[in-house]
């Protein structure tokens, strides 16, 4: 089985990945092919596409996964590819399947009643890997420290941010933890204002084994970073 986030997000590495894999039953199209964007609902779909606009993804943002409640959609489509490789297992499958979202459900429950308090937060971004994040949990990603999708920070962008988050008590940056926290640092600095590493997948941190531990660990570190409610 091969599980691919789809959309235009691995494009440039696993269509030779597969090819050179050897394996026709993991190929697109393939029995043991899973796109797990498949019935995803997608946010910021372009209406067009330029070179001015940077790295912009066609098909829609393709970081839904940061979103609990769209994990579930992922585990069916899971599911379904298990079930075309051992359709004599299926129930078994289904089984697993009603067990991980009746957890997920009770997690996502225990997410919202921690983050409730910040509902409607405001905060700046390095890059938008977060608006499905955001969505779930009622946070506002007001700007980012690139001025377009995949383009480094710029002295201007930067000195725009710190202009926001000084004029507007904005305290919060979020990163992802493959991205140099220099600029991040900087604009910090000059704001009074934290900057925040959130894990982007499993395994990001140590103690990041399972999809569950990185919503713990990123609501952790958001509800630590937005300190005392009142």
């Amino acid at each position: 089985l091969f599980v691919t986030v789809g959309l235009d997000l691995e494009s440039g590495w696993v269509p030779p990945l597969l090819n050179s894999a050897r394996n026709p039953g993991i190929l697109q199209g393939a029995p043991g092919y899973v796109d797990a964007s498949v019935n995803v609902p997608l946010l910021q779909t372009p209406t067009s596409v330029t070179r001015e606009q940077g790295d912009i993804h066609v098909y829609g943002n393709p970081h839904y996964w940061l979103d609990p409640a769209r994990g579930k959609i992922i585990a069916k489509n899971i599911l379904d590819g298990l079930v075309r490789l051992q359709p004599e297992n299926r129930s078994y499958f289904e089984g697993n399947l009603e067990r991980f979202n009746e957890e997920m459900d009770m997690h996502i429950a225990e997410w919202l009643a921690q983050m409730e308090p910040y509902k409607g937060a405001r905060i700046v971004a390095y890059h938008n890997s977060w608006p499905y994040l955001a969505e779930r949990f009622g946070l506002d990603v007001v700007d980012f420290l690139e001025p377009k999708p995949g383009i480094p920070p710029t002295p201007s962008q930067l000195a725009k941010i710190i202009r926001l988050m000084s004029e507007e008590d904005i305290g919060v940056i979020i990163i992802e933890p493959y991205f140099k926290t220099d600029a991040a640092d900087l604009v910090a600095r000059k704001t009074n204002g934290e900057v925040v590493v959130l894990a982007t997948s499993v395994g990001a941190e140590e103690s990041i084994r399972t999809y569950f531990d990185l919503f713990d660990y990123n609501v952790d570190k958001l509800v630590e970073s937005f300190g005392d409610p009142n």
